[in-house]
């Protein structure tokens, strides 16, 4: 059930003061019984309200009535009524239980009036669409944005023409900015142009209008419109060199700066968005800013199909040795950027790439493809195999050794390896066991193996051959020939460091560089050999003959005694 309000209106010569209510009320304005609902204009001075609704109730006298309470912005001075199933003309609407009313369609002054109650009947209660608008009759421009170089348009209403005046009022002076206009006295309408750049020029100008009011306005009015200056606004599509592969799309950018923000896009295709998708062809936008007076900046781009490119023919120097340079290669193809990936992180924009001291770690399968004018080729790959560095053998000789005698080299400890062997005198040689015959002390020295395996040489072992000289043959001497039962001497001429071994008939042996054999017995005579010792190396032997002769037996002695004196003895032996 609707409920029912009482509305008290008190009215004096037509002016009525209002309760306000959106819901069925009864009041006492000669008799009204309306529907009635607010109408809030004051938010704008210029304001258009509109609503769909059916009359009822009666009110001064008429039946078919809606009631609206208005309440208007402080400056609008003009007020304005319409009726769907009312042409203008037709009818009449009520202010402040006016019984008069005012024809519709005709505008109503309404300066000083912050609100009022509007009243419109008509017979057969349908329902209509309500127009209800407020205005200014002097108005200028809204602020508005211009570019610098351009030209913007400022205008004004509801003041005598011969009495304006414009007039810039901030920054500097008045008047100061007022050479940027085309006209600041008598004309409604006037055009502002800042100067391009490089001029300086201010944030922002604002211009004040002022002249006579007329029509529901009246004496002098005026208003102030800011005008701000931009910069100018420059555009490009992004990308310029636009090439796309069969079958594929591009996006285009439309990039403008300056000017003032938000812009607003048109493509040759109708697209109104910054962005667009598009297959091959011939492309243009226009932008626009927020600005007055500058037209729209444009560009043109043309997006090209290109063929796909073949692949690239890679190969490396695989396999290459650990801490060797790595190097990656490709055919030349005219126009391409190569795009090289591998193992361990590996990229490349090189056409031929190298990858110095490669470690184990870069083993593996490498990549590039190419881009020739946007269009990617397939993958072309290369397996690369890096050789890890073999570590030194242990290596080892059979010295010490003397003049003549082989010596033996050996390395070990590499599973899988050759061993190159290096030497003394320009010596070389290959294998694991390797042996020099007949060696001399230019035979001496350190021996450096290194094992190599796939081709890799990893660092060298090195041994020490130890080679002493053969010492010469000592001079042997005696003291014979001697007599059986003397001492014999033997002498060997002195060597240095020598260690000396004498050996003779009858099993003598002797280590004394010197020896002597007492009681010699002919069995002694023969040849006796010395040899000298250094570093464990004997020379060859010096020999000395010998000879003991045996002593004789007693002989049988006579004589021819006795005999005397004066006479001859003789002595007889046998």
């Amino acid at each position: 059930m609707n409920k029912l309000y009482f509305k008290l209106i008190i009215c004096a010569s037509f002016l009525c003061l209002f309760f306000l209510s959106t819901e069925l009320k009864a009041q006492s304005c000669a008799g009204c019984l309306v529907d009635s609902v607010s109408v809030n204009l004051s938010a704008n001075p210029d304001s258009v309200w509109t609503l769909t609704k059916t009359r009822s109730g009666a009110c001064l006298s008429q039946t078919g009535c809606i009631m609206f309470f208005i309440t208007l912005h402080p400056t609008a001075n003009q007020f304005g009524f319409a009726s769907s199933n009312a042409p203008p003309g037709n009818g009449n609407y009520h202010i402040n239980c006016d019984p008069v009313g005012t024809s519709i369609g005709t505008p109503l002054c309404v300066s000083g009036m912050s609100s009022f109650t509007l009243i419109f009947c008509k017979t057969g209660g349908n329902s209509a669409t309500y127009t209800l608008s407020s205005s200014r009759t002097f108005s200028a421009s809204q602020d508005f944005s211009v570019r610098q170089g351009c030209t913007g348009r400022i205008t004004v209403e509801g003041l005598s023409e011969p009495s304006i005046q414009w007039n810039s009022i901030f920054p500097g002076a008045a008047g100061a900015y007022n050479s940027w206009l085309s006209c600041t006295a008598a004309c409604d309408t006037t055009y502002i142009t800042p100067p391009a750049a490089p001029a300086i020029v201010p944030a922002f100008i604002d211009y004040v209008v002022s002249g006579t009011a007329t029509g529901c306005a009246s004496g002098t009015s005026r208003d102030t419109v800011r005008v701000f200056i931009v910069p100018g606004m420059e555009m490009s599509i992004s990308p310029s060199n636009a090439y796309i592969c069969s079958g594929t799309t591009i996006a285009l950018t439309a990039n403008a700066t300056g000017g003032a923000p938000p812009y607003s896009y048109l493509w040759s295709n109708g697209a109104t968005t910054q962005t667009v998708t598009v297959p091959p062809g011939t492309y243009s936008v226009l932008v626009s800013d927020m600005t007055q007076g500058c037209p729209a900046k444009a560009d043109t781009v043309q997006v090209i199909q290109s063929s796909t490119p073949a692949p690239p023919i890679i190969a490396s120097n695989s396999p290459v040795c650990q801490g060797s340079s790595l190097n990656l290669t490709s055919n030349t193809i005219t126009g391409a950027s190569y795009f090289w990936s591998g193992p361990n992180g590996f990229t490349s924009s090189l056409q031929n790439p190298s990858l110095p001291s490669a470690t184990s770690a870069q083993a593996g399968t490498y990549s590039c493809y190419v881009i020739v004018s946007g269009c990617p080729s397939t993958t072309a790959t290369t397996t690369v195999s890096i050789t890890p560095i073999p570590i030194a053998p242990t290596v080892s000789n059979n010295g010490p050794l003397c003049e003549g005698q082989t010596l033996t080299l050996t390395a070990t400890g590499v599973s899988g390896a050759v061993y190159n062997w290096t030497g003394p005198g320009g010596y070389t040689s290959a294998g694991t066991s390797v042996s020099i015959t007949l060696i001399t002390v230019a035979n001496a020295g350190n021996y450096m193996a290194t094992a190599t395996i796939s081709g890799c040489a990893g660092p060298a072992g090195t041994t020490t051959a130890v080679i002493s000289a053969t010492p010469v043959a000592p001079t042997a001497t005696s003291n014979s020939a001697i007599c059986a039962g003397q001492t014999l001497n033997l002498f060997a001429s002195n060597i240095t460091n020598a260690t000396y071994s004498w050996t003779g008939p009858n099993g003598f042996v002797s280590s004394i560089q010197n020896p002597s054999i007492a009681g010699a017995t002919i069995s002694a005579s023969g040849t006796y050999s010395v040899t000298a010792t250094v570093n464990n190396c004997a020379g060859p032997a010096g020999t000395v003959a010998v000879t003991v002769n045996p002593i004789p037996v007693a002989p049988s002695a006579t004589n021819s005694g006795p005999v005397c004196v004066g006479q001859t003895l003789t002595l007889t032996a046998s």
